[in-house]
């Protein structure tokens, strides 16, 4: 029965590409191990940390250490099937929502009260799927093209507003409100009255956001070093990543001394 319900969260999954992107554009081995790893953790119910640590163990066995992505951009293995996954789940989420009730129009996205720059924008604002509702946004507005020089619709989006974007739709009614929230979700979602140039995010999550992205880009150079490390000096030496990158930041003597051992082990293999 589990095989069966995982392979029928597969076919669906896979059928939602014939209408919207799901998941890597690229009918790759990558886009298929995460498709297939999507589908068999929604099956399960199982939490999304679990898919992304199944993705990476299957990459890795599949010899993948590393990702290259259109942009040039280089993620690690984690960082990538982090990614994918949570692209990919919300991605099928959304996609669920839509198709659930063919005749519903408008969708809230739902408000995580985001300090992502991108999202804030775009987040508790009421959206007309059709695009046809005077009062409402399309909600393709909201989400990012697959052809960027391509008309803003619904089969032109990746149904997500960027990649890694934790941000899901909820169907939403004017008939089960008040007059005065509908005018409020009105002036609040109309482009003409909020528009979408305008950062709604206080100094606070501003400030918050450069914080995270800070932290986020020390980690990923942490990461790039210590398995740079790991190519000269044994894990025994170094020990984990956890226990590295608390040197690293610091850049105590223990960091100094195993950094000259790398650098001298570099300089040695190019001269050999």
């Amino acid at each position: 029965e589990a095989r069966k319900m995982t392979k029928d969260a597969y076919k669906y999954i896979t059928r939602m590409h014939s209408e919207y992107v799901i998941g890597r554009r690229e009918a790759d081995m990558i886009r298929r191990r995460t498709l297939a790893t999507v589908a068999m953790n929604e099956a399960r119910g199982s939490a999304m940390v679990n898919a992304q640590k199944e993705l990476v163990t299957t990459l890795m066995r599949d010899g993948l250490t590393a990702f290259v992505d259109r942009s040039g951009r280089k993620w690690t293995l984690g960082n990538y099937c982090e990614m994918a996954v949570r692209t990919t789940s919300r991605q099928s989420l959304n996609h669920g929502e839509l198709f659930d009730d063919p005749e519903q129009d408008l969708y809230i996205i739902v408000n995580r009260h985001s300090n992502c720059p991108i999202c804030s924008k775009y987040e508790g604002r009421v959206y007309s799927r059709s695009g046809t509702n005077p009062n409402y946004p399309a909600l393709a507005e909201a989400f990012s093209s697959i052809d960027n020089n391509g008309f803003k619709t619904l089969d032109n989006s990746y149904l997500v507003i960027h990649p890694n974007c934790r941000h899901t739709i909820k169907p939403w009614n004017e008939l089960t409100r008040t007059k005065a929230e509908i005018e409020a979700a009105r002036m609040k979602s109309n482009p003409a009255t909020n528009p979408f140039d305008v950062d709604p995010r206080s100094e606070k999550q501003i400030e918050e956001y450069k914080k995270r992205q800070k932290v986020m880009a020390e980690e990923a150079a942490s990461v790039r070093m210590y398995r740079m490390m790991l190519q000269y000096i044994p894990v025994k030496e170094l020990g984990s990543w956890v226990n590295f990158h608390a040197h690293y930041m610091a850049n105590d003597p223990w960091y100094k001394s195993m950094k000259k051992r790398y650098d001298e082990a570099v300089r040695n293999a190019r001269n050999a």
